[in-house]
């Protein structure tokens, strides 16, 4: 129920990003492996369990980056399981087409930084344009949604917060997620000290004027 508040849910992690956020914690699924492997496996698991299952979670990795996603959406919604995906905002085509074809209930996409810094931190062209777009189209589409941001204090200040939650105007929901020093890509950011608890409860406070806004993990 953690993955999808409310909700018996089974996580499915699919592998590929292109983003080298430091303290993203998979970073082992940072290179795209075929997900198809263990799609018999996966189902089988699913239909034994089928009758307290109440959601999948499609995580990674960025799963929109799986190229047989499509694929695997289809699969559960022929098992009239309800799909929730966690997602960095990066390929709105793709997301624009799963809500579209309605194989997603939910969306949860992570935003890293103010739009306008995205390319400070993935070196990849017109990123923050993508991600602003993905989450506009999100917002007007009406599909339950969250917004959330991992509060690294090396890439975002907590008067950046605020920003974000400004250019979110309209969503339902902004999550400030606590950064875990924990497992990360990069070996450095295991020393980085977190923000406080009262440090993010302010910032929510803030954020809130905007949107909706809860802490997590904090």
């Amino acid at each position: 129920m953690l993955d999808w508040p409310g909700r018996i849910s089974v996580t499915v992690f699919l592998s590929g990003c292109e983003f080298s956020c430091p303290y993203c914690h998979n970073p082992q699924l940072r290179h795209i492996n075929d997900s198809q492997d263990c799609w018999k496996e996966l189902f089988a698991y699913i239909h034994q369990r089928r009758r307290w299952i109440e959601g999948v979670v499609i995580s990674g990795g960025e799963p929109t980056s799986d190229p047989n996603i499509f694929s695997l959406l289809e699969e559960f919604a022929a098992y009239s399981i309800p799909v929730k995906l966690d997602c960095n905002g990066s390929s709105p085509e793709v997301l624009y087409k799963l809500i579209v074809d309605d194989l997603i209930s939910s969306v949860a996409m992570d935003i890293k930084v103010p739009f306008d810094r995205y390319e400070n931190i993935t070196s990849i062209p017109d990123t923050g344009k993508k991600v602003k777009l993905a989450a506009g189209m999100v917002i007007e589409s009406g599909i339950a949604h969250e917004f959330r941001t991992t509060t690294f204090p090396q890439l975002l200040s907590l008067s950046d917060l605020p920003l974000i939650a400004h250019d979110l105007a309209d969503a339902e929901l902004y999550v400030l997620q606590q950064f875990r020093p924990h497992q990360t890509l990069d070996p450095a950011a295991l020393l980085v000290q977190p923000y406080t608890t009262k440090e993010l409860e302010h910032a929510a406070a803030e954020c809130g004027k905007f949107i909706p806004t809860i802490t997590r993990g904090a």
